[in-house]
């Protein structure tokens, strides 16, 4: 069982609709036998997270130091756009969580263009996305159990 953290960032939503790449992200995931622990929308009209933390483009621009590969996704957080975060625990979760993101890519044709997105790379990566990201997009804490623990 692995776990994973992805970002979808929109440009612009000029014919994407944000609930439809909620929808769709779900249900490719879930079709990749993925649970979504966690998934949120978050706009620009929400300048904190709801708990009242760090502003969204400090977190993520922070994040992103670590992360080279989400340097551009926190640059449109960062120009007050809107974005998804969200977690999926599963078998393969790395990769099919980057294969869900990518048939979102497709299925929304030419507006795929205004899409950035990020997913983690390696299980390492994922369980410090996860850590660092998790409690503000579910207001909760994550815990990596080993399965001898379970």
């Amino acid at each position: 069982m692995e776990c994973s953290l992805g970002v979808v960032a929109f440009r612009h939503t000029d014919g994407l609709s944000p609930a439809c790449v909620m929808r769709d992200l779900y249900d490719a995931l879930s079709k990749l036998d993925l649970s979504v622990v966690g998934l949120k929308f978050l706009s620009p009209s929400e300048p904190a997270w709801p708990e009242g933390g760090t502003d969204q483009p400090v977190l993520l621009g922070a994040w992103a130091q670590s992360r080279p590969s989400a340097a551009a996704v926190a640059e449109i957080v960062a120009d007050g756009k809107a974005f998804v975060l969200l977690a999926c625990e599963g078998p393969q979760a790395l990769v099919r969580l980057r294969r869900g993101i990518e048939k979102v890519r497709a299925a929304a044709g030419p507006s795929a263009s205004s899409l950035e997105t990020y997913a983690s790379a390696s299980g390492a990566e994922a369980a410090a996305d996860v850590a660092h990201l998790f409690d503000r997009l579910h207001s909760a804490r994550h815990y990596i159990v080993r399965e001898e623990d379970a």
